[in-house]
This record gives C-alpha cells, structure tokens and sequence, in this order.
C-alpha cells in the first residue's frame, strides 16, 4: 500500500531526500529545503521548510490516481507560522487538490478550522479515504470527516507547497511523509506512530 515514504534521520544540513517505498520515486528539492537537527521527531534530524520557496516534488505517477478509491496520506508536522499567512500546504499538486491545514482549508478533503493545527509543537497529521467517507485527523483524534465521491487523481506531488510552489509555502519542519494506496490505515481515533514511521516493514 505504501506509494511515498520519506524519512529523516542523517546529518545536519543534507539536502538529498529518497523514496523509501518499494515504489523509490525520484526526488526533486526545490530551494533550501534540508534535514535539520533544530528539530527532530524520530532519529537525529527533520526536513526544515523555510516558507522562502522551499518543497519537495515527486512526478506524476498512477501511485497517486486515486480515483474514488481510498487511500491515505499521513505526516509529523512542526508548524512555525501557521495562521500568519500563506503558509498552510503540507502537501499539494500542480491541479490544486491538495491538504492546507491551518488558517485555511482543504480542497477534496474535510474543512479545517485554524485552530486544527498548532505552532512549535510535533502533531500526527492524516487524512484517509474509506468507501467514499473522507477523515481528517490530528494527533489520532477524529477531527471532522465528510462523504467525498468524487475522483481524486492529483499529479505532480508537492511536498511544503502547492501550484508549481507559487502559493501556501509552508515554514517549519515535517518528518515521516507517507502516501499510501487502497487502504484507509484509520476511520477512526488511534494511536499515533511512536517509532520512525515503519522502517524494516513497508506494507
């Protein structure tokens, strides 16, 4: 199930990213972006976005023609300016279908409210689709869901940004970026990952 799989746990200041899913899309870095150790969720280091133009974009790719089936899409996030601006897209695509959550909202994804997402504190971010119920998540917590039909078939992926990394740039820091496909891993409240995301075991 596991499309997308990006981990960070290496030096301060390297700027090479890989695919740790079966799938290893190649990884294009867009500006600064880079593994920091200011930060760290799991092992010695974090990607830091500075909202200057940084992201991470993966190509097209059928690992992300969702259609209307379910899938999901789950991260650590340590935001640094959310609510203060354009600066809300955790992940998006040139056809802006993407998740923004803080001082905005989702598009093909349930409506955030600003308070959803907090600054300078690690949060477990999800959003999945099961049998058409689309469920956004916070922390293992259930924060509002929505029956989303429609086909969802984003194209390049953007990682800290959406619209070619023209708008929404997110600042901060994330860790554990995962794409999964077919499965919707939770429908309701759970326990966020504890360890770095499944090393060792890809499904």
């Amino acid at each position: 199930y596991t499309k997308l799989l990006i981990h960070s746990n290496t030096t301060d200041g390297d700027t090479s990213f890989t695919d740790s899913s079966p799938s290893e899309h190649s990884l294009t870095v867009r500006g600064e972006t880079h593994h920091e150790v200011d930060q760290n969720r799991f092992g010695k280091t974090s990607i830091q976005f500075d909202g200057g133009g940084d992201s991470i974009t993966v190509g097209d790719s059928t690992d992300w023609t969702f259609g209307t089936g379910d899938f999901t899409i789950d991260m650590w996030v340590y935001p640094t300016t959310i609510g203060s601006g354009n600066n809300k897209s955790f992940i998006g695509s040139k056809n802006n279908q993407y998740i923004a959550i803080g001082d905005g909202s989702w598009q093909n994804a349930p409506a955030a409210t600003s308070d959803v997402i907090t600054n300078n504190a690690w949060q477990h971010v999800a959003v999945t689709r099961s049998s058409g119920v689309v469920y956004l998540f916070r922390n293992g917590i259930l924060v509002t869901s929505r029956n989303q039909q429609e086909s969802i078939d984003p194209q390049d992926i953007e990682i800290g940004a959406y619209g070619q990394g023209a708008s929404d740039l997110f600042t901060g820091y994330m860790d554990e970026i995962r794409i999964s496909k077919g499965i919707a891993r939770w429908t309701s409240d759970f326990l966020p990952p504890s360890t770095a995301n499944y090393e060792g075991s890809v499904t």
